[in-house]
């Protein structure tokens, strides 16, 4: 089984079936099974090695131009999402392209695997997703990588693996754009391997993540308090703040610009690691 999400467009289930808990105050990691902060539904199941977890770089390749650097804290107030851009998916998608104005131009791109066995109604729901979820990455990093999304019927949420490959299941309100952004957070390495060799006590020690959030202006910042704080946390799979790791952690549009930014920094940090450089 790949990691997987389950966020809902409201309530108190989690993201991912792989989240092991809430990111909490501190800079430990968070506790297997726990609740998530806010006193949202704990998480189940787990991850599995499946999608090249010990694999020996993380995929989609390094950052181009050091997206989710410290520069990318600095862009302005977010308008209208990625910008509006016209979608470009469907059955053959190439995923939704950067608007004008946006800071980067990443090359996140997806297609729909054997659309036509689909149930006719879950080809847009999906479509949609993808198309708003590549937008947001397309947008604000320069990520490469590209998705193979599957229509699983026994997946009881959605899952997503370091391979490219992002599946979904029957139940329609895990078919959300932060439901999405999460499973292309996994397709992108998050929690693969170099994974562990980046956490020391629960926090991530890559230079890049810690431009970003220490660096990340009060107003690009969503209210709750964990999102305050000036390091990441993680625990085998997930991070906090903005993993959009559950229901609750979707709380503003800088929810989903900060996620894309702190994962294309652990891109950075993480080939910097295999590069010998940390």
């Amino acid at each position: 089984m790949s990691a997987s999400c389950v966020l809902l467009a409201c309530g108190s289930a989690s993201l991912d079936d792989g989240a092991s808990g809430a990111g909490g105050s501190d800079g430990a990691a968070p506790a297997s099974g726990g609740a998530s902060s806010g006193g949202q539904g704990t998480a189940t199941g787990g991850a599995d090695a499946s999608g090249g977890s010990s694999g020996g770089s993380p995929s989609g390749g390094g950052p181009a131009g050091g997206s989710g650097g410290a520069e990318a804290a600095a862009g302005g107030a977010p308008g209208g999402g990625a910008g509006g851009a016209e979608p470009s998916g469907g059955a053959d998608g190439s995923g939704g392209a950067p608007a004008e104005g946006c800071p980067f131009s990443g090359h996140v791109e997806y297609h729909l695997n054997a659309p036509e066995s689909w149930p006719a109604d879950m080809v847009p729901l999906i479509t949609e997703a993808m198309d708003g979820a590549t937008e947001y990455y397309n947008c604000y990093a320069d990520l490469t990588k590209s998705i193979t999304v599957n229509y699983k019927p026994g997946v009881p949420t959605a899952e997503a693996n370091v391979d490219g490959q992002l599946s979904f299941g029957e139940n329609k309100e895990y078919i959300q754009l932060p439901t999405t952004m999460h499973e292309i957070g996994h397709t992108m390495g998050v929690g693969y391997s170099p994974w562990s060799e980046l956490l020391q006590d629960g926090r991530w020690t890559g230079p890049a993540v810690r431009a970003v959030i220490e660096n990340l202006p009060p107003e690009q910042r969503d209210p709750d308090e964990v999102s305050q704080r000036d390091y990441i946390t993680a625990d085998t799979q997930h991070f906090w703040p903005y993993g959009l790791n559950y229901a609750s952690e979707y709380v503003s549009e800088w929810s989903l610009i900060d996620h894309v930014r702190i994962v294309a920094a652990m891109q950075e940090d993480k080939q910097a690691y295999l590069n010998g450089d940390l």
